[in-house]
Order: structure tokens, then C-alpha cells, then sequence
């Protein structure tokens, strides 16, 4: 499998071509792999939603066009009914997309051309079927559009149907944000070819865009590696890579203790769902340790696997005693339900005072104390830090505001690298990891994760990955991909909202277990 990085539409352009020119794989086979992909993602959705077989298909004369024809062409083979509606004379259609044109033009597949946007509303009237594939535009799409194209963008925007857009949705420029004049079609999915463009990335565009899937059409490694771009998707195949196989003689010893602190009285949810998520991760052993003593009662009946840990021995005693019992720990997450008291101060100094080298993870308060110039973790520690901010904390912490981050978050997590010398996690609708070597963008989640303890559960996960051996980047793009894909396995059985952060992290074993069958869901590629 090919590496898929994060490339500008003139770096996307200089890869197809370099891989043409350089005689590695026509530009006639490329365009077919994109459309074979199209064909197979589509006719998964239909099955899956349980749609009509008639597809609707609105093409261009470029290359985004020509992977569209690909697509019909492939649909009609699997038993589908596509409807082409071509946007340009035929002549009009050369080179490689004009060779697939004429595959598809030789089977019987209602192909209509149409030059008036009344035409396609024609159609549309008639269309009984669930589902569009939007070929209209690609990324050589420049700003201002055409008043014909505008109005073929309103129409479909205006239906009902679920749209899958080729590569961008139509409309949008590759590398820039939307501005509100701009039309752009409102995708449920987006298909981009070979790269990720970065205008998808856009907090304007994300609502365009629908969940993205990154299609691997088999550019040659050597080339993709000439582009300089740090950053790369997270993709299943390296998550089945990450996951290996436990041995038969295993016992919870070889698998790590993390302790969790945090959990002030009023907060101790939020400290019990980090400690469910260290132990749905695998980890050995899990210790809380909540801001009250009294607080431990109530953690032994909310979350029986789990040890806790008086916070006064840490608060009462000398350093040589601290650090005779933070030693029997792999890893420590601090932060979920902290607060910002005295006690919770005096807990973090501790934590990241301490000479022993076992990997931190810091979240929620913890990032809020750090950020409040309260702290600074020491700079000759050589311990691992990994920091997991929301963009609001992540503001915090870089003294700018969400929309600063928000506008270009993959400059935003390596400031953050470079600031706080940590594995970042840049939570957010598209999750962000990078230690500034390794920089990956994460397509797995859904909107229904936008609800309270997701990130506690998250932090516990990171932890028990990293108790378990892993280093911090794999743990961190192990917590973030399989909570992704429990929460979209669970937005399949429940619907797009009202899933808990508990039942998440319940669904993350089955999870690791199924990731065959969640390959052939279509989650992810």
C-alpha cells in the first residue's frame, strides 16, 4: 500500500505527472483505479443504506469526469442503473477521460447531455433514486465559477440525495477556504484521489465535505516520498500493523500499570472514563488517583478493575518516597476532571518534576495549568510528554485564539511540538498527531464523538498504549483510530448522536478485534 500524504494541488498535479511521464503507470490506468474505487465505495453505501440501484452521476469534460465515467461504467457491471448527465458536449471529452467515455458510451447506460441548468432540473424530478456522484469539478478549479456551474451546485445542494463527491466536492478550490459567496457542493462523502488536499482540511470547507476517505490508487512510493510534506494519513492498514498478537504465555505483568490522576470531587466521571480507557486499551494494570481520599470509595464501586492511590501520598511526602512508588508505573495520564487547586498544582509539579522517565500524558486541566504559565515542565527532562489539547486548549497554550488554529491547524500542532518538545494529539474534527518526524492526519470519528468524556477516555487509552511498550506516536494513533472507528461502528447500530463515552470505549476491544470487517464497511482506506 502507498503512503498517502497531505499534498497541494500543484504538488497532487507534479505526482500524477512524474508518475506518467516517468513511464510507472499510464494516466489511463490511474484514472481507471480511481474509478474502480469510486464504483466499489458507492455500491458499498448503496447496499449499506439500503438504496435504490439507480445513480445519478454529474460529469465534467476533465479528469474528474473521466474517473466519474470509470465509476459508471463499473457500476453498470455490478448491477446498478447509473444515469450520466454530461455537463459538455461529448467532443469536448479527450485524451484519457475520452477513452473511458468511450467504454461507457458503448454500453447501454442512459447517458444525457445537457446545456441549460433547467435540463438538470428536469431530471432531478425525475431521478427516483437515494444517491449522486458529483464528477462536475476537480481540483483545476479556479475561482470565480461559471453562473452554468453555480446553478447546477444550488440544484444539487437543494435535493435530498446522498452525495459523493470525486477527489473535492465541486466548487471548492484545492488549496483555499471557502468564502460565503462561494458555492461548492454539500457532499456526505469525499473521495479524494491519491492525496489529501488541504482545502479539506479547511475549517470552513469540513461541512462541504461530508467524512473524507483517502483512495490509494498505487502512486509509486519513491515519488510520494520526493514530496516533502510531514504529513501523511493514518490508514488501516497501519493500524493492523500497530496491533500485534499476544503471546500464549502473556500474564497482566508484561503489558504495564498506568496511574491515572485527576478526578476533583465534583469531576470524578471524567477520571473513571480515563481509567476505563487504559483498561479497554489492554493494559496490565491501572491505578487511579482521585484530588480526595475520600474519592476512592466511590472509584472501587464505579470501576472494579481498577486500584486506586491515596493523592496525600504523593502531596505528604518526601521526594525519595514519591519516587519509590511512581517507579512501579509505565505511564501516567493527569488531567481528566483535575480542576486548577492548589492540591491539583501540586500534583502536576509533581508529576513532571520527578526524575523518573516514564512517558506523561497531559489533558484537560493539565493543559490548562501548563497554558496559565503556572508550570513548565522541566527542560533537560528526558521523559516522553505527550499533550492532547482540544483547539481551545491548544489556543491556551500557543497564546492565540481558536480561529488562529482552527485556520491552519497542521502549522498549529508543530508550533505546538516545537513549544512544549511533546507528541502532540490536535484534537478535532480531523484529529491531528504529530512529534513533528512523524505527522499524521486521522479520518476515522464522527460527529456524534462531540459529547462529554470522549477526550477522558481517549487519554486513557494513549496511556495504556504507552504502558504496553508502545512508543508515543503508535499510542497515540492507537487511541485515536480505534475510538474513531468504535464511535462510527456505534453510530451504525444507533444513529448519529446519543452514543456515551463509556459504551465507546466498551466497543473499542471489538474494535481491534474487527478490523476485516470494518474494511469492508468502507470506514476507511
Amino acid at each position: 500500500m502507498s503512503e498517502i500524504k497531505i499534498l497541494s494541488v500543484e504538488e497532487s498535479q507534479e505526482l500524477d505527472r512524474k508518475t506518467i511521464q516517468g513511464h510507472h503507470v499510464r494516466g489511463q490506468e490511474l484514472m481507471k483505479r480511481a474509478g474502480e474505487l469510486v464504483a466499489s465505495h458507492v455500491a458499498d453505501i448503496c447496499i449499506k443504506k439500503k438504496f435504490s440501484k439507480e445513480i445519478l452521476i454529474l460529469c465534467g469534460k476533465g479528469n474528474n469526469g473521466g474517473d466519474a465515467y470509470v465509476a459508471a461504467y463499473n457500476l453498470y457491471e455490478k448491477g446498478f442503473v447509473p444515469r450520466v448527465i454530461l455537463t459538455c458536449p461529448s467532443s469536448e471529452i479527450t485524451r484519457d477521460a475520452g477513452i473511458h467515455y468511450e467504454k461507457m458510451f458503448a454500453l447501454p447506460i442512459d447517458i444525457r447531455e445537457i446545456k441549460e441548468p433547467s435540463q438538470f432540473g428536469e431530471i432531478l424530478l425525475s431521478f427516483t433514486g437515494n444517491i449522486l456522484i458529483d464528477g462536475l469539478l476537480g481540483t483545476g478549479f479556479k475561482p470565480p465559477i461559471k453562473e452554468f456551474y453555480g446553478a447546477l451546485i444550488d440544484l444539487v445542494n437543494e435535493q435530498k440525495l446522498f452525495v459523493v463527491s470525486i477527489d473535492i466536492p465541486s466548487g471548492m478550490h484545492g488549496n483555499e477556504e471557502l468564502q460565503d459567496h462561494d458555492k461548492a457542493i454539500r457532499a456526505d462523502k469525499t473521495l479524494t484521489i491519491g492525496s489529501v488536499k488541504p482545502s479539506l482540511l479547511k475549517r470552513k470547507n469540513i461541512n462541504h465535505c461530508g467524512q473524507i476517505m483517502a483512495l490509494d490508487i498505487g502512486f509509486p512510493p519513491s515519488l510520494i516520498q520526493s514530496f516533502h510534506s510531514p504529513f501523511s494519513v493514518f490508514t488501516l492498514h497501519d493500524l493492523k500493523a500497530a496491533l500485534p498478537k499476544r503471546k500464549r504465555n502473556s500474564h497482566k505483568g508484561d503489558f504495564g500499570h498506568v496511574l491515572i490522576i485527576g478526578g476533583e470531587k465534583d469531576f470524578l466521571g471524567a477520571l473513571v472514563l480515563a481509567g476505563l480507557g487504559s483498561v479497554k486499551s489492554g493494559a496490565g494494570l491501572v491505578t487511579l488517583c482521585p484530588l480526595q481520599k475520600e474519592s476512592c470509595a466511590f472509584l472501587h464501586v464505579k470501576l472494579t478493575e481498577a486500584m486506586t492511590l491515596d493523592p496525600s501520598v504523593l502531596l505528604n511526602t518526601s521526594a525519595k518516597v514519591i519516587d519509590g512508588i511512581l517507579q512501579k508505573f509505565d505511564a501516567i495520564g493527569i488531567g481528566p476532571g483535575l480542576g486548577t487547586s492548589e492540591e491539583a498544582l501540586q500534583l502536576l509539579k509533581i508529576i513532571l518534576r520527578t526524575g523518573l522517565l516514564s512517558p506523561v500524558v497531559l489533558d484537560a486541566d493539565a493543559l490548562n495549568l501548563l497554558a496559565g504559565k503556572k508550570i513548565e515542565p522541566e527542560k533537560n527532562n528526558k521523559r516522553p510528554l505527550i499533550m492532547t489539547p482540544h483547539p481551545g486548549e491548544a489556543a491556551r497554550l500557543l497564546s492565540t485564539n481558536v480561529d488562529e488554529i482552527e485556520n491552519d491547524r497542521m502549522s498549529s500542532i508543530l508550533k505546538l511540538n516545537k513549544q512544549w518538545n511533546a507528541t502532540i494529539v490536535l484534537k478535532g474534527s480531523h484529529t491531528l498527531v504529530s512529534d513533528s518526524a512523524f505527522c499524521h492526519l486521522h479520518l476515522t470519528g464522527t460527529p456524534a464523538m462531540a459529547s462529554g468524556g470522549m477526550g477522558d477516555v481517549l487519554t486513557g487509552q494513549i496511556a495504556g498504549y504507552l504502558a504496553q511498550g508502545f512508543s508515543p506516536v503508535q499510542s497515540c494513533d492507537l487511541g485515536v483510530a480505534l475510538a474513531g472507528l468504535s464511535a462510527q461502528d456505534l453510530e451504525d447500530q444507533y444513529g448519529p448522536f446519543g452514543f456515551t463515552a463509556t459504551q465507546m470505549a466498551e466497543n473499542i476491544p471489538s474494535t481491534a478485534k474487527n478490523l476485516e470487517k470494518i474494511e469492508k464497511k468502507s470506514y476507511w482506506i
